[in-house]
């Protein structure tokens, strides 16, 4: 068997996470203001304090945190040649319009580049069909815990100058 590229179209269906079904979450949990859902199921504590940070961002309008309970993933192939699904930890809308795929990183495995290459292609593709700029950010951990950004955009910026993402 093959992987084939097939050319991207829309499906007609559009997926608002404001139609997300409750469900259980045992991991920690934050209150978020500029989100749809009354908490942010996180992680690990890194994703509670970047939530935290996008709260407090004046440029960012909206957010939410993505999980398998989300039904927001992107397939791609992986190192061993099958196809996974990758969901990224956060989708953000700037109140200037831009929306962003975000992956909070910790730890580097050998799935990380597959993972970028597959979000950045996908945002590509979103923005060609929606008309609505996508764009792909990989926020390492200790860029985050060094920087002294008060804005997303602030942030982007930190991460475009180390040459990270």
């Amino acid at each position: 068997r093959s992987v084939q590229s097939q050319v991207v179209r829309a499906t007609g269906e559009v997926m608002r996470f404001s139609c997300t079904p409750g469900y259980e979450w045992s991991r920690s949990v934050y209150p978020g203001l500029k989100t749809v859902f009354n908490l942010v199921a996180c992680d690990n504590d890194f994703e509670t304090e970047f939530a935290s940070f996008l709260d407090k961002a004046s440029d960012v309008a909206a957010y939410a945190k993505n999980n398998l309970y989300t039904h927001f993933s992107l397939d791609y192939q992986n190192s061993e040649g099958a196809i996974r699904y990758y969901y990224p930890d956060f989708i953000v809308r700037l109140a200037r319009g831009e929306k962003w795929l975000i992956e909070t990183k910790g730890v580097e495995d050998v799935e990380v580049a597959r993972k970028d290459a597959r979000a950045i292609q996908w945002c590509q593709d979103a923005s060609a069909i929606a008309g609505t700029a996508w764009q792909y950010v990989k926020v390492p951990y200790d860029l985050f815990q060094a920087s002294t950004a008060a804005t997303f955009s602030e942030l982007v910026s930190e991460i475009t100058i180390k040459g990270v993402s």
